[in-house]
């Protein structure tokens, strides 16, 4: 009985591991009653094997890289793929060849201090993960697309990330996303923004200048009849002195401000801007921000301003002439 109970429970983990690439842990193992001295003898038998302290892989599934990447999530408790492993889970363009399980370390990334190291492994840590930031590729917990395309400018130059970041937005990746997770991304120490900012300095990664964008809203509120001009340089008086937003509609409160890597990334940058539209919505403002991505694609930028014009007209009791 106890054998035939040992049977059924071999078989339904390898039912169950088939879906996550051959690999299970001891914990995986108990919750089928597989017991430790089972796992042992089929060790002994050749069944399967030990990839890492407490994970294995039956040895009637292929040897991977994405197995060897999933089976190091499961040693490293908490963790994620990230960094050049996350590149080739994700299929960027010059990291489509799946590389030698046995002679490339798996880049993984934990939020806590303690960590785990071992050949095979080469372990980040980052202090203020994001939950935003990691999904799942093919069942592994890993760094979402723009963060992986950010990380790769740790430990690769300006063509590499360059090419992985052009075919992610070819294949649709919002450059809205991008803007969004190097804001959180920014922090002190090695996180590959710096090279990400270059990447988008880049010509070839150019949109239209701001001063362009500009010309393009004011030209669609002034094909809106009744719309008022765009104001330029507005002052607006805050309990803390004047402040200036680059241009809006002041009968609304509604303000355009331009915003750059340069000047509007990283922990002091985002601690002044915080304050500064605290400052700003106290006084009953509200900021739509003129990033990269807008100037890429400065016509969707000037509708979206247009309903957040009205949806303001609507906030303040008017109606459009």
């Amino acid at each position: 009985m106890n054998d035939r109970r040992g049977n059924i429970g071999w078989w339904d983990l390898s039912t169950w591991a088939a879906a996550r690439h051959g690999v299970f842990d001891r914990a995986d193992a108990r919750r089928h009653s597989v017991s430790g001295a089972k796992i042992d003898a089929a060790r002994r038998r050749g069944e399967i094997e030990a990839l890492f302290l407490g994970v294995y892989r039956f040895v009637a599934y292929p040897r991977t890289f994405v197995q060897q990447a999933y089976a190091a999530t499961k040693y490293v408790k908490g963790s994620h793929i990230s960094h050049e492993t996350a590149a080739v889970l994700h299929g960027f363009d010059g990291f489509t060849a799946e590389p030698d399980p046995d002679s490339t370390p798996v880049h993984l990334t934990v939020e806590r201090k303690a960590q785990r190291s071992r050949p095979g492994l080469r372990v980040h840590r980052w202090r203020q993960l994001s939950g935003q930031d990691v999904t799942r590729v093919q069942l592994i917990p890993c760094a979402s697309i723009p963060a992986s395309l950010v990380q790769l400018g740790v430990d690769h130059g300006l063509i590499k990330v360059r090419n992985a970041t052009i075919g992610a937005l070819r294949r649709g990746m919002d450059p809205r996303w991008l803007e969004q997770t190097m804001g959180r991304m920014a922090r002190p120490g090695p996180t590959g923004l710096s090279v990400m900012r270059r990447v988008l300095a880049l010509e070839e990664l150019q949109g239209r200048p701001v001063e362009s964008v500009l010309e393009i809203v004011t030209e669609r509120f002034s094909a809106e009849a009744g719309l008022p001009a765009l104001q330029r340089q507005i002052a607006v008086r805050t309990a803390n002195g004047l402040r200036r937003i680059d241009a809006g509609v002041v009968e609304v409160k509604l303000g355009i401000e331009a915003t750059s890597f340069k000047h509007h990334f990283g922990f002091e940058a985002g601690e002044s801007d915080t304050l500064r539209n605290l400052e700003l919505g106290a006084e009953g403002w509200h900021l739509e921000y003129l990033t990269w991505w807008a100037c890429r694609q400065p016509e969707v930028f000037a509708d979206l301003l247009l309903r957040s014009y009205f949806a303001r007209l609507e906030l303040f009791g008017q109606r459009a002439a």
